[in-house]
């Protein structure tokens, strides 16, 4: 259920897409992720909806030391088969299954299924480090089919985290809430009528603002020349129209956590 309400209009908020985990005080006997980027720029998929941003084939993550870990290297890189690549902005460093460590969310796009939200983890195999895809969402199923992702947060206050991202923002603009479930990123929630890019951006419109009762993300309307508030509980979705945007598919950087 979507519950739509209105509000005074005012100024948007910033995009930002990345979220980082503070990774003081966590488990110090397996490698701890603490920087990730991408890297070895391709063109074997010519989608090209991040306008000069390219995508990218490999995956490179840094590490923190730990205890009994002999011989960690200081980084770990993958590179993706032919079929696929990152089609995204950057990694980002998210704890999803609130075990206190961090694990790598990307956007990777296959070239005839179109892209998914996949995530990445360190593991220990036989004494040494290894990266590895631990979980991911089904293939969108198209080609040139993509997914703009917005953030992390535990977003319905039941202490479990979820990732929002849009699927389709140039199409179907359908925001996805999804929560890992084993080898999974299971839909725990969606909203229709969202989006947070235009074609050629070369960066997400939306953006997570974490308030006194709880997160809600800032975000556009289909057109992209309105702004939406939206927060989720365990039932449902609330969509507050927050006014007109300072641009079309642009938002600026005001705050909207009610006071």
């Amino acid at each position: 259920m979507v519950k739509i309400a209105m509000k005074g209009a005012g100024i948007a908020v910033l995009t930002t897409f990345a979220m980082t985990v503070n990774v003081s005080g966590q488990e110090a006997s397996l490698p701890q992720p603490t920087g990730a980027e991408f890297a070895n720029i391709t063109d074997r998929y010519p989608h090209n909806i991040m306008g000069g941003l390219h995508a990218h084939t490999d995956l490179i993550v840094d590490l923190q030391a730990c205890l009994g870990c002999d011989a960690l290297p200081d980084r770990l890189a993958i590179r993706l088969p032919d079929n696929l690549v990152f089609e995204d902005f950057a990694p980002r460093l998210v704890d999803m299954d609130n075990d206190g460590r961090n694990e790598i969310v990307v956007v990777e796009s296959d070239q005839q299924k179109g892209a998914r939200l996949a995530l990445w983890e360190v593991i220990m195999d036989q004494g040494k480090a290894k990266l590895v895809r631990g979980a991911a969402t089904e293939f969108i199923g198209t080609r040139f089919r993509w997914l703009a992702p917005i953030g992390a947060a535990d977003f319905d206050g039941d202490g479990a985290i979820e990732f929002a991202y849009v699927e389709k923002p140039h199409l179907d603009r359908i925001l996805r809430l999804v929560r890992r479930d084993g080898s999974r990123l299971r839909q725990v929630a969606k909203v229709n009528g969202v989006t947070n890019h235009a074609i050629g951006q070369e960066d997400v419109q939306s953006r997570i603002e974490i308030c006194k009762d709880g997160p809600q993300i800032i975000a556009l309307e289909p057109g992209g020349r309105r702004m939406l508030a939206i927060r989720f509980d365990l039932r449902s979705a609330e969509v507050t129209d927050i006014g007109e945007a300072p641009a079309r598919h642009q938002i600026g950087d005001g705050q909207y956590c009610d006071p």
